[in-house]
């Protein structure tokens, strides 16, 4: 009998000791912050590839649920990205077309970011 889940090796998980008590994550929950203040540099690959990995061991839900990330790992192609999905997203405003739950004040809101 192997001694694996979809072919991931117990012995290359991190040890148990670091799972989190859930005190620990009661904390951890709790003093969550959001990040609205980015720096303008590249994210380094290594990074990018660890977050994808930890991602891509979350629970989906009867692991049925299909998800995509993209990356853009380049500060000038996310700059130009922005540009277009923020005039995409004012235009679409300006027409009425707003998300569910988006308002003329989230729009104000954004406005400011950008």
């Amino acid at each position: 009998m192997k001694n694996d889940v979809l072919d991931k090796d117990p012995g290359s998980l991190p040890p148990r000791t670091m799972i989190p008590s859930p005190q620990q994550m009661d904390a951890l929950v709790q003093n969550r912050r959001s990040c609205r203040k980015f720096k303008q540099k590249n994210v380094g690959k290594d990074l990018i590839e660890h977050i994808l990995r930890v991602c891509g061991n979350s629970p989906t839900g009867s692991c049925n649920q299909i998800y995509e990330f993209t990356v853009i790992d380049d500060m000038d192609i996310m700059r130009e990205f922005t540009t277009i999905l923020e005039d995409e997203m004012f235009a679409e405003s300006a027409k009425g077309n707003n998300p569910p739950r988006f308002d003329d004040d989230d729009l104000a809101m954004m406005k400011t970011f950008y």
